[in-house]
């Protein structure tokens, strides 16, 4: 999914792992611009800039492509999805302080449907959920792209969307997979595709896999 933000130079003052309720994990780091702090997490696709030592503490980045999205609790979620890396510091730039991001009321309700419990999902495993979390962003590109086409068959347009807002998740998750190559979705991502671009008869394919698979 392509973002239409401005690069942000920031600097990462910590990474972490967060290991989740079962076997997998996200990774989290904390970023600065000098000023203040905040918690981003990143895309799967970035995990190996990680792992082979190429993001750490100190090390400055310009963030290309993220996410800003608001939950319901009134809590800030930033998900970075592409960034590079233009240099590196030992010291802290600046005497960076927590961001505590003031209430907005929005006068336009996003009409989305997630999984909203406490604590874990039981279905991506991940706090907040992954349709929480992607969930806005995604109905609202798709229904901008989609959604609004003058095709007077609903049921078209819908099967349309949920393809459209499948590929929008893989691709923000997991960056572009290749010719033929699918991944299994989470329930809840899924579920929360299918009742904002519904079919009438409830008549769904599901995730089939490729030979490749």
């Amino acid at each position: 999914m392509e973002s239409d933000r401005v690069p942000v130079t920031v600097q990462l003052l910590d990474v972490v792992t967060v290991e989740s309720t079962s076997q997998s994990s996200r990774i989290e780091v904390v970023i600065s611009d000098g000023s203040h702090s905040f918690q981003m997490t990143l895309a799967k696709r970035l995990y190996e800039l990680v792992h082979c030592g190429e993001l750490r503490r100190g090390v400055i980045v310009s963030l290309q492509n993220y996410i800003i999205q608001s939950l319901s609790d009134g809590k800030m979620v930033l998900i970075c999805l592409d960034l590079s890396i233009v240099g590196f510091d030992d010291a802290i730039i600046g005497s960076p302080s927590e961001f505590i991001p003031p209430s907005v009321v929005s006068s336009q309700q996003i009409e989305f449907v997630g999984v909203t419990v406490e604590g874990a999902c039981s279905h991506c495993e991940q706090m907040p959920c992954e349709w929480m979390v992607y969930g806005p962003t995604i109905v609202q590109s798709v229904r901008a792209s989609h959604g609004s086409s003058p095709n007077i068959d609903r049921h078209l347009t819908n099967k349309t969307c949920r393809h459209a807002a499948y590929t929008t998740y893989t691709r923000t998750k997991f960056g572009y997979l290749g010719r033929g190559k699918r991944v299994p979705l989470p329930t809840c991502v899924v579920n929360g595709i299918r009742d904002n671009f519904p079919d009438a008869n409830n008549n769904y394919v599901g995730f089939v896999p490729t030979a490749d698979d």
